[in-house]
C-alpha cells in the first residue's frame, strides 16, 4: 500500500509539473506574442493588430488581422492561429507548434461576399525548439474567382519554407509559386508565370545585424497587356504590350576588412515592348564600403528612423534629442567610411543597337547635420559619375537629328564609330558633361 501512495504521489507530482511548466511556457509564448506584433506594428508599419489571444494549460487561440488603408483597395488578411506548448511537445517536435489559418477579405466583397469566399485559406505551421531554432512552412490552394470589375483570375499552388537558427544567426527560404492568370472584358490581361526564390543568410561572428548570404529569385514568364492603374483618364489609355521571360534577380551580400558590400543585379534575356525588341537587358548595382561597426550601433534605431520620419520618432517612439543626435551622427559615419552606389551596368537593346550606362555616387563629407536635413543636403556635396554610350541612330530618335547633330558639334557627346559616348560629372553642385560645364535641367528635352 506505502508503495502504491508513493507512485500515486510521483504521478501526480509530474502531472502537477507538466501543468504548471506548460503553464508557464504559455505565459512566455503569450508576451512574445503580444510583443512580436507590436514591434511589426510600431517599427515596421506594418498595419498588423491582435485581436485575441486565450490562453489554456496546454494550448491558446489567438486571432490577427492585417488591415491597409482603404484608399489603397487592399485585401484584408484575417489569421487564426492555435498554438499549442508544453514540455512533452517540446521532447517530440518544439517548445511551441503554432498551425495558422489565414483568410483574405477582398474590397470587392463589401459588395459581392462570393468573392471572398472564392479564396482558399493560406494554410501556416511553425516549429519552435527549445533551443529557438524552428522552421515555418506556408501552402497555398489553387483558385479561380471572377471579382467585382468582371475580371477572371487564375492562381496557382503557393509555397514558402523557411528555416532558422537560434536568435536568427542563420535563415533559409524557398518559394515555390507557379504564377497566375488575370484578364477582363476590356482586353487587359496580366500573366505570371513560375516564380521560384532561395534565400541564404548567416550572421558573422562578433555581429548581430549584418547578415551574409544571397538571393536567387527568378520569374519564367510576365505578360502585361493594356493594365492601367485606377483613376488614368480613357484618353490617355493607350494599347501596349510588354513581355518579358527568364527574368532573374539576384542579390549578394559580403563582409571583407570590417566593411560590407552589396551587389545586386536584374536581367532578362527577352525583354519586347510592343514589337521592339529590348532584351537582353540588364542592371547591376552596387553598395560599397559599407561600414559593419557603424551599421551594428545604428540598426536599432534605423527602422523608427525609416518609418515616419524624425519629428514622429522623437513625439511618438520616445526617442531622446540625444539619442536622435547620436543616431545622425552614426549614418554619417556611414558615408565618411567611403560608402558608395555603383551602377555597374545598365544596357537595353533599342532598334539601332544596345545603350549602355555606368555610374559612381558618393557623398564622403556629410555630418550630422546634413543627415537631418537629408537628402536636400546631397546637392552641394554629392559627387557622381555616369558615363553613356549608344548608337548615334539612337540619340537621334530620342532628342531628333537637329538636337543630336547640335550636341556633338559642342563637345557634350563625343563619336566613337557608329556610337556616341558622354562622361557626366557632377561635383559640389557643378555638372560637367565631357569637361564641359553645363545646366543639366536646360539639357532636358
Amino acid at each position: 500500500m506505502g508503495k502504491r501512495r508513493w507512485w500515486l504521489g510521483l504521478v501526480v507530482l509530474v502531472a502537477l509539473a507538466y501543468a504548471v511548466s506548460s503553464w508557464w511556457l504559455g505565459r512566455e509564448i503569450e508576451m512574445q506574442w503580444r510583443s512580436g506584433h507590436a514591434q511589426l506594428r510600431e517599427r515596421m508599419g506594418l498595419p498588423l493588430e491582435l485581436q485575441s489571444y486565450q490562453r489554456g494549460w496546454f494550448s491558446a487561440v489567438a486571432t490577427s488581422q492585417v488591415r491597409w488603408d482603404d484608399a489603397l483597395n487592399a485585401p484584408v488578411m484575417v489569421v487564426q492561429h492555435r498554438i499549442d506548448h508544453g514540455p512533452l511537445l517540446g521532447l517530440r517536435i518544439g517548445v511551441v507548434a503554432v498551425h495558422s489559418e489565414a483568410a483574405f477579405m477582398l474590397p470587392n466583397a463589401v459588395r459581392d461576399r462570393s468573392v471572398s469566399e472564392a479564396i482558399p485559406p493560406l494554410n501556416g505551421r511553425a516549429l519552435l525548439h527549445f533551443d529557438r531554432s524552428g522552421s515555418w512552412e506556408i501552402r497555398g490552394d489553387a483558385f479561380h474567382l471572377q471579382d467585382g470589375d468582371g475580371g477572371q483570375w487564375d492562381i496557382a499552388p503557393l509555397r514558402w519554407d523557411f528555416q532558422f537558427a537560434a536568435a536568427m544567426h542563420s535563415v533559409t527560404s524557398n518559394l515555390g509559386w507557379e504564377g497566375l492568370q488575370w484578364k477582363n472584358s476590356e482586353g487587359s490581361s496580366l500573366q505570371i508565370g513560375e516564380v521560384t526564390a532561395r534565400d541564404e543568410y548567416h550572421v558573422p561572428t562578433d555581429m548581430q545585424h549584418v547578415y551574409e548570404g544571397q538571393s536567387r529569385y527568378a520569374v519564367s514568364q510576365l505578360d502585361v497587356v493594356n493594365v492601367f492603374a485606377d483613376g488614368v483618364p480613357l484618353a490617355d489609355r493607350k494599347p501596349y504590350t510588354w513581355r518579358a521571360s527568364d527574368l532573374e534577380w539576384t542579390l549578394d551580400t559580403a563582409v571583407k576588412n570590417a566593411f560590407l558590400d552589396i551587389k545586386s543585379a536584374l536581367s532578362a534575356p527577352s525583354l519586347r515592348m510592343d514589337e521592339q525588341e529590348a532584351g537582353p537587358a540588364q542592371v547591376a548595382v552596387s553598395l560599397r564600403q559599407i561600414h559593419t561597426s557603424t551599421v551594428e550601433a545604428v540598426w536599432p534605431m534605423l527602422p523608427a528612423l525609416v518609418r515616419e520620419g524624425r519629428v514622429s520618432l522623437a513625439a511618438d517612439a520616445g526617442v531622446t534629442l540625444a539619442q536622435l543626435q547620436q543616431a545622425q551622427s552614426q549614418v554619417a559615419l556611414l558615408f565618411q567610411q567611403g560608402l558608395r552606389v555603383e551602377v555597374d551596368r545598365f544596357s537595353f537593346r533599342t532598334p539601332e543597337g544596345v545603350v549602355e550606362v555606368d555610374a559612381q555616387l558618393d557623398a564622403p563629407t556629410l555630418n550630422a547635420t546634413d543627415v537631418a536635413f537629408f537628402p536636400m543636403s546631397l546637392a552641394s556635396k554629392l559627387n557622381a559619375q555616369v558615363h553613356v554610350r549608344m548608337p548615334e541612330s539612337s540619340l537621334a530618335a530620342w532628342l531628333g537629328p537637329q538636337a543630336a547633330t547640335l550636341h556633338i558639334a559642342q563637345g557634350l557627346l563625343a563619336r566613337d564609330g557608329s556610337d556616341v559616348q558622354a562622361t557626366l560629372q557632377y561635383r559640389g553642385g557643378y555638372s560637367t558633361i565631357n569637361g564641359l560645364p553645363v545646366d543639366l535641367m536646360g539639357l532636358l528635352p
